[in-house]
């Protein structure tokens, strides 16, 4: 039985592969980046990951992709939706 409280994940395989998954509807589906190969988390506005980025251990490009997420209007809008 899968945790009510567990809406999202990513999941690494064997084949250097980042598969992230969403909840819905009681079943975890695949979440596809986008365009320019960044998920964008649906739980978490502003949480983005640049899977090729990751995959190849660039910790630079990685960051700075989650740094312009938490810097979007989405995850400002998120944290003050977590503060009222």
């Amino acid at each position: 039985m899968i945790s009510q409280r567990l809406r999202e994940t990513l999941l690494r395989g064997y084949a250097e592969i980042i598969v992230p998954m969403c909840l819905r509807g009681g079943v975890f589906e695949l979440t596809p980046p986008d365009d320019q190969g960044i998920y964008r988390s649906e739980v978490f506005p502003g949480l983005w990951l640049n899977v090729d980025a990751a995959l190849r251990r660039d910790g630079v490009e990685t960051m700075k992709t989650l740094g312009l997420g938490l810097a979007s209007d989405e995850h400002r809008s998120f944290v003050v939706r977590l503060h009222c």
